[in-house]
This record gives C-alpha cells, structure tokens and sequence, in this order.
C-alpha cells in the first residue's frame, strides 16, 4: 500500500473506503431498505481485508445508508482488531438521513427552521451540529472522529443569511475540537468547488478561510476539504483564487496546510457511461461516418443538475479537441488493463492529494482496487496522465 502524509504528519492511504452506498443515491438517500439482505456482511469482510492491507482511511456521513455507515465503523472499531489511532475516520453532518425525521429530531432538538431548508434535507443548526458530534461519536463507538465535515454547506446560501450560519456551524465544530471530540474540521462538498463564480452555491474557499483564520486564529482545525474529482468530474481543477497569485484548489489548500480528499473517484460508477457518450462526441466532431448510429444501442446518463450537464458537455468538448478516447486511454494507465484501475491511477497519481475516496463494497473489488494503487507508473503512463490532465484544465 501507497502512503502519504498529512499534515499533522499521520500517514495515510493513498485510497480509502468511501461508504456511500449505490443503494443510496443522491436524492434517494431513504432507500436504504433496498440494500441486498448481505450487503453488510460482504461490506465489513471488504472493510477487514482492506484494512490489513494497509487502508487505513474510512469515510461515513450521517445521512449515508440512513445511518448505518456510522454504525459499519462502530463494528469494525469494537472488534479492536486495529489500533484507532492508526486509522483516519471521517464523517459528515448537514444532509439529514431518514431516522432524523421518524425520530422527531426536528422538534426535540428544538431547531430553527430558519437553519433547516426541507426541498434538500438540509440543516445546519448549532444544536444539531453539537447532537450530531455526539450521536456520531456513539455510533462509531470512538472517543474521537480525525475529520468531522459539514455536508454540502453550499446549500447554506439557500437560507437567510447563510454565509454568517456557516461560519456559526464552523465555531461549533471548533469548539468540539477544544472538546477533544473531534481531531479537526473541514466540508465536504459536492458542487461548491465545481459551480460558476456566478452561482449561489459557488464556494469561495479565501473568504472562508481568512474568516476561519480571524475568528478563530491560526491554530484554528479547520484541516479537510473532500469533494469530487474523477475522469468525469476535472472541473476543480478549473478553480481558481480570485487575487494576483491566481493559485488553483490545490495550491491553496498546500498553502494553508488542510488536507484533501477526493470523493466519486470512479464517478459513482457512471465511467462506462461516460466512454459511450466520449465515443459518440468524437466521432460527430470527427465526422466519422463509420459509426453506426442508428443500430449500435447505448446506454447513458445525464447528471440532473445544469452545472453538472454543462461541465459534462465541457468535458466532451475538450476531450475531443485533444482526440482523447478515454476507454483506449484509462486501459493503458491500468496494470489490469481496465478503465476502473486507470481511474483510480489518474487521480491518485496528482500532487497534493492526500487520500482518494472509493466505493469497495466486496472483496473482489478491494483486492482490485489495491493491486492498481500500488502500481508504479511507467514514464509513457505519467507521461499520458499529464496529458490528460493539461487537456481538461483551462490555460
């Protein structure tokens, strides 16, 4: 197993379990009962495997498998099988899971619904945020969590006066890690990072830390941003520091010493997809008129969001211009000469990456996964990699 460091100097795995379940999906995050009747057996057997080989990075959130990604950490960890404080365990609170409504949370947390926006399950009340530590401390059955993040704060813009909620809901989280309940803080967010300057839920990452700085001083423990970045998902890599040094996401992060973690590594399992529709977009863009429109059967997605479509078009449109065929190109970068293994490569082979996210849910796929974690990249394969890279950056 790879490793990399923190920047409190902790090693960590270059790929970690990330537990949002494909039983799960955004918008159907109640749909837990729909998981197979084995599904939790055949995940802890992956979870004890990967951990002997060396993955030490687990990644839960409240509303995942509506709770009980939590409670798959606090099996593991009450096995006491692996040291705790040689494993890095996140979490996440902000998007609310099912057990919070059926329990009437709402009301005896006494939230203000001015902290709370229904359409997207969201909330970010101090009193909720302060349970929240808690219940997830009880759940994972630790004394501490190493990152505790909010979901999806860019949703906070939605509420009166979000800006200033969120800069609450960090202070709380702060005051957890004076607590010792918490190691340190950060976000996790979905398209903060990867929305327009223009939009509402766009993120600008220098404010918030410069008000994280001033309220809180430079030893403050905001330390973790986790937000996607796959082959089909650059689009952070476009993100850029608003002043004179016109720093990328990453640089500034380096900067500021808070780690990073990639989430939806293998683009929650949309890869395939995504080829179908490279194919389909370079070979319009190329005229090809050997490709058979009207038989050949397809099957692909769109992202519901318009951000999300428009990113994907980007994508397509720059892939095509540098004559990328992303199947032919993950496949070379892959030791197993596939385009799971080259996805996994593409990303952890960036700098300033501390960890990548991944969805391993069997023994089969761990076992897979690992293998090409561990691969040592030829010259050709970085090589493409780079090209890859610069092609679906902006100049």
């Amino acid at each position: 197993m790879k490793f990399k460091k923190l920047f409190n100097q902790k090693l960590v795995s270059n790929i970690g379990f990330g537990l949002f379940s494909k039983y799960s999906q955004i918008n159907a995050q109640f749909a837990d009962e729909n998981e197979p009747s084995d599904y939790e057996n055949k995940l802890l057997e992956a979870i004890f495997f990967g951990l002997k080989k060396g993955i030490n990075v687990i990644d839960a959130a409240q509303n995942y498998r509506n709770g009980k990604s939590e409670k798959t950490i606090g099996k593991v960890l009450s096995k006491k099988v692996f040291k705790r404080d040689d494993l890095v365990i996140i979490s996440k609170a902000g998007n609310l899971p099912k057990y919070f409504y059926t329990n009437n949370y709402l009301n005896k947390l006494k939230i203000r619904r001015s902290n709370y926006h229904s359409k997207y399950n969201y909330c970010i009340d101090p009193r909720y945020l302060n349970w929240s530590v808690d219940n997830s401390l009880s759940n994972m059955k630790t004394e501490y969590i190493d990152f505790y993040l909010l979901h999806n704060p860019e949703v906070s813009s939605l509420l009166p006066n979000g800006y200033n909620k969120l800069l609450n809901a960090l202070s709380v989280l702060e005051r957890c890690k004076q607590e010792k309940k918490i190691k340190a803080y950060g976000i996790s967010s979905w398209s903060g990072f990867r929305s327009s300057v223009n939009s509402k839920f766009f993120i600008s990452i220098k404010k918030l830390i410069t008000d994280v700085e001033k309220n809180f001083g430079p030893h403050h423990g905001f330390r973790c941003i986790e937000t996607p970045l796959s082959v089909g998902m650059p689009d952070i890599l476009n993100y850029r520091i608003t002043d004179k040094s016109n720093l990328n996401l990453l640089e500034f992060l380096r900067i500021k010493n808070i780690d990073f973690f990639t989430s939806a590594t293998l683009y929650q399992g949309k890869i395939g997809e995504l080829i179908k529709l490279n194919k389909i977009f370079n070979s319009i863009m190329t005229k090809n008129r050997k490709f058979n429109y009207d038989y050949n059967n397809t099957e692909v997605s769109f992202p519901k969001s318009e951000n999300s479509i428009r990113q994907l078009l980007i994508l397509l449109n720059k892939l095509s211009k540098s004559k990328i065929d992303i199947e032919i190109f993950l496949k070379k970068i892959s030791c197993m000469n596939n385009y799971i293994g080259g996805s996994i490569n593409l990303v952890t082979n960036l700098k300033n990456i501390s960890s990548s996210l991944i969805g391993m849910e069997t023994l089969d796929i761990v076992r897979r996964n690992i293998k090409e974690s561990e691969t040592n990249l030829n010259n050709l394969q970085k090589k493409l990699i780079y090209k890859f890279w610069s092609s679906v950056v902006d100049n």
